[in-house]
């Protein structure tokens, strides 16, 4: 029954999440122009094909967390904080590091003012997706809840504000970024007491950056795929700005009620799937992620 019940609050929550991220996506098209709309959704695309990558920290984090059998230990493993502190360098570093090949393509007009805000935007997800999943592998269900909803809210608020007074592309790009890190801000309080007893991980650090790392990499295969086509299609189409920005938002607000619908469930698989003691075992990551695409799509188009 419990576990039915923080089902239901995660389903809620995304629910609230997906109408807030349809809501923007017809906003900001509605308030730049089809023109202007086509890199915001390319921006918006490439923040969340990274995002769906990262999910797989998400997933390993569910299943490598275990509850405390106990009261807390004295002395705690600290290998979540430093794969945290670890992977949210790198993931900024390769996005920066790899601009000078795409930022062009990718945001004409723009190039490496959008870089910065991309960069921030998917290495704050790296701690969303650390905190998420120590919060599912302890079934913290109202907190779950609270992250995905104050995100897109948040998001939301923001843009539609900003839109009553500007349309310049990079204020609205950082608008989309910094509601990740600021969601844990203004959720401190509440994160802060449900991991005051956050329970060891059962595996040792490098095995953590093993298993991250392949689910990580079948994660981004298919976010890829479902979060991708925006940036795909902006990345080789020339010209006819105003004709792709159309078709990349009727194909989103086409799509987008199939997908949003359902993307808070695989959570609610991975942590049932964990045997009784995680010593020893092999990571099955990779394969989750791609079994459970065939019901579930990961991120937000």
């Amino acid at each position: 029954m419990k576990r039915l019940h923080g089902f239901s609050l995660v389903v809620a929550a995304t629910a609230i999440a997906g109408v807030a991220g349809y809501l923007i996506t017809w906003w900001v098209a509605r308030q730049t122009g089809l023109a202007e709309y086509r890199v915001f959704a390319v921006f918006w695309a490439f923040l969340y094909l990274l995002i769906g990558a990262l999910s797989g920290i998400q997933q390993e984090l569910a299943r490598a967390t275990r509850p405390l059998d106990g009261p807390a230990p004295i002395e705690h493993n600290h290998h979540a904080r430093n794969f945290a502190v670890a992977a949210f360098v790198a993931v900024a570093a390769l996005v920066i590091g790899t601009a000078p090949l795409w930022e062009r393509a990718a945001f004409p007009g723009h190039g490496w003012a959008l870089v910065w805000p991309l960069a921030i935007g998917a290495a704050s997800w790296v701690l969303v997706s650390i905190i998420l999943g120590s919060l599912y592998g302890t079934s913290q269900w109202s907190a779950i809840s609270w992250i995905i909803v104050v995100d897109p809210v948040l998001r939301l608020l923001l843009l539609v504000i900003a839109l009553s007074l500007t349309r310049d592309l990079l204020v609205l790009a950082w608008l989309v970024a910094l509601p990740v890190p600021v969601t844990l801000l203004v959720l401190s309080p509440l994160l802060r007491r449900r991991l005051a007893v956050v329970p060891e991980t059962d595996v040792g650090f490098g095995r953590l950056v093993w298993n991250v790392s392949r689910t990580v990499l079948a994660a981004a295969a298919l976010s890829l795929m479902v979060s991708g086509f925006p940036l795909a299609l902006g990345v080789t189409t020339k010209g006819q700005a105003a004709q792709v920005g159309l078709l990349i938002l009727l194909i989103t607000l086409t799509r987008a009620p199939l997908i949003v619908t359902v993307m808070s469930l695989q959570a609610n698989v991975l942590r049932p799937s964990r045997p009784p003691s995680g010593r020893g075992r092999r990571s099955r990551g990779a394969c989750v992620v791609a079994w459970s695409s065939g019901f579930r799509l990961p991120v937000p188009s």
